[in-house]
């Protein structure tokens, strides 16, 4: 396999987790980069304004031979989640913009990080990797069709076009249910969850930056899909007992509530969330995401030499040291 040099690169969505991180290995690789987004990005580096859907400015990918496509909603800041329409005015509509954009300006490869979220939730079993399942809510179908429109693109035009299907990122910073797992970890109060054993698949904020990076340099990469994991496969348990011995404290909860309490509990937050159009602690889909399955099978991106080097365990210090910083400890 032949591997092609990045020279400049644009990346959208470079405020976000993922793109900081990705926009600073970059640069430390020699890359030339310029950041997208609504907001000033990494120090130093070159920035351009962007908002989704929206006219991309053609300065911005003067010169650029690659695009990392990362901007787009995932939920409301504040607030309940966005309609479907919004999902897909943004993470479809705007992906196909900045797709055609790209092409037009002779971009050699675009790389888009979709989301696992695309196909259809497993449930108890392993998703292959070339499956076709259909997502299941608006926010997994937007980014389904997004990945069909830019694919297109490529198959139509000059430009290369490689999705990303990242599983749960984790990593210092990293927000949602793992940073409220660590936060409540960190101050003595392991959750009062019940013992299962769910299996998960996710990917560590470096390990997912190396994919991408040989993603947009592999030559057998284009006009494919890869869901991108670290080959563990994790339970909440595991996850809770990682974080515990990295905050030096004991895993095991004062008391557990059954599931069926909490499903209980979380169907009433499904109505408190539908009434006032805010997010609540406990609904169904958070506890699906603490209880449920989701494993994905993921070794096309490790035929092209990409190589996890984390596990959580190794993590979950950084994630510790981070939430105390966030909490001001």
């Amino acid at each position: 396999m032949t591997r092609r040099a990045i020279r400049r690169a644009l990346v959208t969505g470079a405020t976000g987790f993922v793109g900081q991180a990705l926009v600073r290995e970059l640069v430390a690789q020699g890359v030339q980069v310029v950041a997208a987004s609504r907001a000033p990005a990494v120090p130093g580096v070159p920035w351009v304004p962007m908002t989704l859907p929206g006219p991309i400015d053609p300065e911005a990918l003067r010169g650029v031979d690659t695009v990392f496509h990362l901007a787009g909603i995932a939920h409301a800041v504040s607030g309940g989640a966005p309609g479907a329409e919004e999902y897909d005015r943004v993470n479809r509509e705007g992906s196909v913009q900045v797709g055609r954009a790209a092409n037009a300006a002779g971009v050699d490869r675009l790389v888009f990080v979709s989301s696992i979220k695309a196909v259809g939730e497993p449930g108890d079993q392993v998703v292959s990797e070339d499956s076709k399942a259909e997502p299941t809510d608006p926010y997994g179908t937007s980014k389904r069709r997004a990945e069909e429109e830019l694919l297109d693109i490529g198959r139509s035009g000059a430009m290369e076009v490689v999705i990303a299907r990242p599983t749960l990122v984790y990593g210092p910073g990293v927000k949602g249910n793992l940073a409220v797992l660590a936060s409540s970890i960190r101050r003595g109060s392991p959750p009062p969850l019940p013992v299962v054993e769910n299996r998960r698949s996710l990917i560590g904020i470096d390990d997912l930056v190396d994919a991408l990076i040989i993603l947009a340099e592999q030559s057998a990469a284009p006009d494919r899909v890869f869901v991108l994991s670290d080959g563990e496969v994790y339970s909440t348990d595991r996850l809770v007992r990682a974080l515990a011995a990295a905050s030096g404290v004991d895993p095991k909860p004062r008391f557990r509530i059954p599931r069926r309490l909490l499903a209980m509990g979380a169907r009433v937050g499904d109505a408190t969330e539908r009434l006032t159009r805010r997010s609540v602690p406990l609904s169904t889909e958070r506890l699906r995401r603490l209880l449920g399955n989701a494993e994905y099978e993921a070794s096309a991106a490790r035929s092209l030499g990409f190589v996890p080097r984390r596990s959580f365990e190794d993590a979950a210090g950084d994630i510790v040291r981070a939430t105390d910083e966030q909490a001001g400890r």
